[in-house]
């Protein structure tokens, strides 16, 4: 808990994405609640977004500027995200923080790297690992850097392609958003009298996804649509008391949805299903994510689908493919057993029978994960206490 006398103010210049993926909205509203529970310190933020610092883009760069900016705060905080992605060549770092050794010395703020995702499935090779070992030696040898990744698998990812010696420098961290919070809100497309069934299907990386080169067992992405709207339709057939909303987190997925609902039964997608708006941003936030809040069951593909749902004590089904940061997190929460391997042939029965299971086993699953969400609860307070020893170094 805080110390009862008077906070400390904190400037924190906060670089992230926050007109991206929503899912990245409840990520930062869940580490403000926290840190705010948690750390001895009040901080004020100025919000950075990094999508104007990306290598296509070219609006904006980590240069002498950057650094005249950073330097005007009290703390530099980067994240959460996919920030340690391993998959840019033309990135000194071979990731999104295309930032050199130079103007990393030239930083004399404080950096906390805030439960980032380290990610090698999107072509990372050992140039580019190379490159990461560097940035973190780099990092490590400054020493004003707090590093965390979060339980998405991306420790394990770091002792196997960038090595185990770097491991004690970097803290495990559950990501923020298995701590947001949404407001109460009405939702038109959730049907009343009904058990609702919240869906999310991602329409970006399908060839990272999907990969039926692998083999014959390997479904491609318009095998996974035409198999998924299948079990839809069993399941809308079998069961006369379920909705469907499916809900879109970035403008790609609206293409997958509006395929899936080409193959839904013509009577169950006038009368039975509906789609959330596509919306981004901190104030559309609430508005989606309390939509899973309201879900009898949760199907999902992304990342901060199933993190918040499991948040809020609400069953999930993830829909997990060749992407692996999804069944990484369900292996570290100790949730295996919810997986659905949706980029390989034949996943209809399991997703079927794991449904109907799981709105007849509601009340036990929500007992569960209420056991993991307070595991986790247990692993931010003890990070933030980290967090406060390391702080008072510097005020």
């Amino acid at each position: 808990m805080r110390e009862t006398t008077k906070l400390k103010m904190l400037k924190v210049l906060h670089l992230a994405s926050f007109i991206g993926n929503i899912g990245d909205n409840a990520n930062h509203t869940g580490v403000r609640l926290k840190f705010k529970e948690y750390l001895n310190y009040e901080m004020i933020y100025n919000e950075l977004e990094i999508r104007d610092f990306y290598i296509s883009w070219k609006r904006r760069f980590f240069d002498q500027d950057f650094v005249n900016l950073v330097n005007q705060y009290d703390l530099l905080m980067i994240g959460g995200g996919n920030f340690f992605d391993l998959c840019i060549g033309e990135s000194v770092t071979g990731t999104t923080l295309n930032i050199s050794e130079d103007i990393l010395k030239k930083i004399q703020t404080p950096i906390i790297f805030f439960g980032l995702g380290c990610d090698p499935y999107k072509g990372a090779t050992e140039e580019i690992f190379d490159k990461f070992r560097k940035f973190l030696d780099t990092l490590i040898k400054l020493d004003k850097s707090f590093i965390s990744v979060r339980n998405d698998g991306s420790i394990e990812n770091i002792k196997k392609y960038i090595g185990n010696e770097y491991v004690k420098h970097i803290r495990h961290v559950p990501d923020g958003g298995f701590f947001t919070k949404v407001t109460d809100l009405y939702h038109p497309e959730i049907q009343k009298n009904t058990k609702v069934i919240a869906i999310n299907v991602a329409g970006d990386m399908p060839d990272i996804r999907f990969k039926p080169e692998l083999g014959d067992d390997y479904s491609t992405y318009e095998g996974f649509i035409l198999g998924f709207s299948k079990t839809l339709n069993e399941i809308l057939q079998e069961d006369k008391d379920i909705s469907i909303v499916f809900v879109p987190h970035i403008y790609k997925d609206m293409k997958i949805i509006s395929e899936v609902l080409e193959n839904i039964k013509d009577e169950h997608r006038r009368k039975r299903a509906t789609v959330a708006p596509y919306l981004h941003g901190s104030e559309a936030h609430d508005y989606i994510f309390d939509i899973y809040k309201k879900s009898n069951l949760v199907i999902g593909m992304r990342f901060h689908t199933n993190v918040c749902s499991i948040a809020f004590n609400v069953v999930t089904i993830p829909l997990a493919t060749e992407h692996y940061k999804i069944r990484d997190l369900y292996g570290e929460l100790g949730l295996k057993s919810r997986i659905v391997e949706i980029s390989k042939k034949g996943f209809e029965n399991s997703l079927n029978k794991l449904i109907k299971q799981s709105l007849s086993e509601e009340s036990e699953i929500r007992e569960r994960y209420s056991l993991v969400y307070s595991n986790l609860t247990e692993e931010m307070r003890t990070y933030c206490n980290e967090l406060n020893n390391w702080l008072k170094r510097f005020f």
